[in-house]
């Protein structure tokens, strides 16, 4: 088991250094709120053409790919077999549906009828050459991480097959969020080969031309979407991508949104507010100054989420006691809550205070991340009016990691990009964390919820989790950052944007039509 939480801890992208898309940057001033949106829209007529963005591919393979702006826009080719939800469950895309055994050692997984754009039909032969491609990918590759619990699999039908796991883990159907390949294509086919860079996949695209930039074409048999074709201009980063929305160089775009409002002004656009798996909380070492729970619990009252979710977020977030989302099916709503009130936490820490000295506490954060810097700043205020001797570090985020790995810091300022499924194993489990925190319920919770069998028993599971990292506060929750889909007025027809997948119902986007 521990063997297994430390593999999980370091498959994670976690603490990742800056969120923004230029370092140092200024904070924007707040946006105004967005007005509704009251124009009716038009019919639905097909035709037209819309510009995305990406970085230049390697490959055009998504079992190879290992950049996430090249796989935003390979899901229009490359259908996933589930899409996840604004509530973070499991929606049916190539996949119809997968039906775990009661020993959760096995799944079944029902295809859907389907083609690749050649003609051939999408078969069980065709998921397992790429379950097997994507054992066999790069490290670095996007989806790879989904076969690492995947022992096997076998053809049970033409369109279901079993697939076996290495081990029980209630989340293994969150595995099953990567896109197939077809065998036929891309059998032999190596890196820099033809295959390589002209994809075939069974989503609403196919590919038409790649040279300075990728042109796609709608697939006119099974899927018709409106828009007829899709432009993707090559951009060499974030920055680029958002100055290029603004100017109408591109269409649509997912943004953070509080970046978003530093480039907003150029161009009138339509904000749809999307969820992630970005959390943003405050850590403490529950081995070091912060070894008691009381400390803990007073410091987290010096923390004024609400400010922060307004002036440093521009209210572009959710507030999160716990490393779940409230929007996820797997949310507990009745965790304890703290007050913002330093006079309660100066008692606290005078009470603590030896000799009559102040507490001393170190702050620490990334210089590259500018929210993190304000956050520090304010909550070293607040420790101040409650008593205590706060000074910040500010390093670069190597230093600033290393510095967490080892234990020396008392509080830090960190994120988390978390797994659409809640395995919060590898956070709060004594076999190793960030907080050096150590709790026998904890483990016990988290060992019920890894293992569970049901629904029922990984819904208690996890609330217990949720209850004591609320209670014992290993970590003071501040919240989940929002996104945002950003389309230009002239696109209608967006319903809803997936977790993994932004641009997963373009299938239903249309351009009005001059009459």
């Amino acid at each position: 088991m521990k063997k297994r939480l430390l593999i999980l801890a370091a498959a994670l992208l976690v603490l990742s250094a800056c969120a923004r898309t230029a370092e140092n940057a200024p904070l924007p001033a707040a946006a105004p709120a967005a007005e509704a949106d009251t124009e009716t829209p038009p019919p639905p007529a097909p035709g037209g053409e819309i510009s995305l963005s990406m970085r230049r591919p390697a490959t055009l393979n998504p079992v190879l790919n290992e950049d996430a702006s090249v796989d935003k826009i390979l899901l229009l080719v490359f259908e996933p077999l589930f899409n996840v939800g604004q509530d973070f469950s499991l929606s049916p895309a190539l996949a119809e549906s997968v039906e775990t055994a009661p020993d959760g050692l096995s799944a079944v997984v029902s295809l859907r009828a389907a083609r690749w754009h050649d003609g051939e039909p999408v078969t069980a032969a065709d998921f397992i050459f790429t379950v097997n491609a994507l054992k066999a990918a790069p490290d670095g590759a996007v989806y790879k991480p989904c076969v690492q619990n995947i022992d096997g699999c076998s053809a049970l039908s033409d369109n279901q097959v079993e697939v076996r796991f290495a081990k029980n883990f209630s989340g293994n159907k969150y595995s099953f969020v990567f896109p197939l390949i077809p065998e036929h294509y891309y059998k032999g086919a190596k890196a820099g080969s033809e295959a390589d860079m002209k994809p075939v996949g069974s989503g609403p695209y196919k590919f038409a031309s790649f040279d300075q930039e990728l042109s796609l074409a709608a697939r006119e048999d099974d899927w018709r979407p409106y828009i007829s074709a899709v432009k993707v201009i090559i951009t060499p980063d974030l920055e680029t991508d958002l100055y290029s929305f603004d100017q109408g160089v591109t269409d649509a775009l997912p943004a953070d949104m509080s970046v978003w409002g530093k480039y907003r002004g150029a161009k009138e656009a339509r904000e749809n507010p999307v969820n992630t798996t970005y959390f943003d909380f405050i850590g403490f070492n529950c081995a070091g100054a912060f070894k008691e729970a009381e400390l803990r619990r007073a410091a987290a009252m010096c923390v004024n989420r609400l400010e922060y979710v307004n002036s440093v977020y521009l209210g572009y977030a959710d507030l999160a006691a716990a490393p779940v989302h409230p929007a996820s099916w797997a949310y507990s709503p009745d965790l304890p809550e703290l007050p913002f009130d330093t006079a309660a936490a100066g008692e606290v820490f005078s009470k603590h205070a030896e000799n009559g000295a102040k507490l001393s506490v170190r702050v620490l954060t990334n210089e590259e991340n500018p929210e993190r810097v304000k956050i520090a700043e304010t909550l070293k205020e607040n420790l101040g009016k409650a008593g205590a001797e706060a000074t910040i570090e500010t390093l670069p985020f190597e230093d600033y990691k290393a510095k967490i790995n080892s234990g020396n810091y008392d509080i830090f300022v960190g994120g988390l990009n978390l797994s659409p499924f809640p395995d919060l194993t590898f956070a709060l489990h004594s076999s190793g964390n960030f907080f050096r925190y150590s709790d026998e319920e904890t483990d016990a919770a988290l060992q019920d919820a890894f293992y569970a069998l049901n629904e029922g028993e990984l819904r208690a599971a996890l609330s217990k989790v949720q209850k004591r990292c609320a209670e014992d506060l290993p970590l003071y929750g501040l919240c989940f950052r929002k996104q945002a889909l950003l389309l230009d007025k002239k696109i209608y027809g967006y319903n809803t944007s997936y977790i993994n997948n932004p641009y997963g119902d373009l299938k239903n986007w249309y351009i009005a039509q001059k009459q």
